[in-house]
């Protein structure tokens, strides 16, 4: 009898004894997290990430997303560390909406960043801002730029206007460089080399070759005759 007691003692203090080890390694683990956290926050700060206020200027949000898209490629983290550090730049407008989008999204801390990044890109991406870009694109002139800055500009907004093609671009760019600079010529041949069917390109927006101001399109000219293939 002494001895069964003893033994159901020993069992009673070794199961003591791990319990009482689990809890202690639960909060190694816990605080080892939080420090993780802290630590990764931190590194993360350390690169100096851009904040974003919630403008309606995309490029706004396009240089957030590129950006810290840059300081994750040199660091280690999940998809969902990727989400908690990004909305973590958020302020003012941006913060508000995300707060009230997240409340409707189940499972948020399980949200991982291609989702997120879809969600962002639909709210400050949208096609009316699209559109808003590809005209002013469109109408982009180079008055008071470099060449440098005004291909900077161009570069820039054609992201926005996909639809017209790289051939209709550069159609595009040398009338408006024509019509502000004289000095700027693409001739109609090497435009129309760059795409695998020539016969696409807007035959009225090819250079003139009858007399006229320099750098006139063959739609703006009086002297000219229908195309006919």
């Amino acid at each position: 009898m002494a001895r069964n007691q003893w033994r159901a003692m020993q069992e009673t203090l070794a199961g003591l004894t791990q319990a009482l080890q689990n809890v202690v390694q639960a909060g190694n683990q816990a605080a080892a997290a939080r420090n993780g956290a802290g630590d990764l926050h931190q590194n993360f700060r350390s690169l100096n990430p851009p904040r974003f206020s919630g403008s309606p200027d995309p490029d706004e949000a396009e240089n957030l997303q590129e950006e810290i898209e840059r300081i994750f490629q040199v660091m280690e983290c999940t998809n969902r560390e990727k989400v908690v550090l990004a909305t973590f730049q958020f302020t003012k407008d941006a913060r508000v909406w995300w707060k009230a989008t997240s409340a409707h999204l189940p499972n948020v801390g399980e949200l991982e960043w291609a989702r997120f990044l879809e969600i962002f890109s639909g709210k400050y991406f949208s096609e009316r801002v699209k559109e808003k870009k590809a005209v002013e694109f469109a109408a982009l002139n180079r008055k008071g730029m470099s060449v440098v800055e005004y291909e900077a500009q161009c570069a820039r907004l054609a992201v926005y206007a996909p639809h017209l093609g790289r051939v209709e671009e550069l159609l595009v760019l040398e009338e408006l460089w024509n019509a502000h600079t004289k000095l700027f010529f693409f001739p109609y041949s090497s435009a129309a080399t760059s795409t695998n069917c020539p016969l696409e390109v807007d035959q009225r927006r090819r250079p003139c070759e009858h007399d006229g101001p320099i750098g006139h399109v063959l739609r703006s000219c009086h002297d000219s005759k229908p195309i006919a293939f």
